[in-house]
């Protein structure tokens, strides 16, 4: 289980002034406080709290779960709607869909994926969309998630592209040249 643990200091002074109404004097303070007329310093520490929450990325396992379908059975699709270049495509799919890669290969591609997600994720304070992508070869976080999987690089699908998007838990692919991004 993923914890992010928080620690929020509370700084406090209180101010008396003469105003027409509550209201008046919060707005006389605040204008202050915002042109930084009052600055609150270590002086004013009155308390901390300390709290954990339960991290979801739901949102990234479903990424991964998308690419290693993605691997298991590999499509090619560039775009194209060429004869000799869809006989191409479905002479190469079929040569790829023929090698055997073990169940436990598939396994640690899923770990390292997510490890190596999640920890740009991290890395950018949990507000950064994360942006794997194929043309003909994968994007760097995909090559090695493969590479230290044992999972060959000619197994990725074509220009597929994915937007993980961490600050609202949500990702986008599309799938093929020129198609619409989708949410997963």
């Amino acid at each position: 289980m993923v914890y992010k643990v928080t620690i929020q200091e509370i700084l406090s002074k209180s101010f008396t002034l003469e105003a027409e109404s509550e209201i008046e004097a919060i707005k006389k303070i605040e204008s202050l406080y915002n042109d930084e007329k009052i600055v609150l310093t270590a002086d004013d520490f009155v308390g901390k709290e300390i709290f954990a929450t339960k991290e979801d990325f739901e949102y990234v396992h479903k990424a991964v779960k998308f690419w290693r379908k993605k691997i298991e059975d590999p499509t090619f699709d560039n775009g194209e709607d060429l004869p000799n270049l869809n006989f191409i495509e479905k002479l190469y799919s079929d040569t790829i869909k023929n090698e055997k890669i073990d169940k436990e290969c598939y396994d640690k591609f899923e770990e390292v994926l997510f490890n190596k997600i999640i920890e740009d994720i991290k890395k950018h304070n949990y507000n950064t969309n994360v942006y794997l992508e194929v043309d003909y070869n994968p994007c760097k976080i995909l090559e090695e998630a493969a590479t230290e999987s044992g999972i060959p690089l000619n197994r990725f699908p074509w220009k597929t592209s994915m937007t993980i998007q961490s600050d609202i838990k949500k990702v986008s692919v599309s799938e093929g040249h020129f198609s619409p991004l989708k949410e997963l």
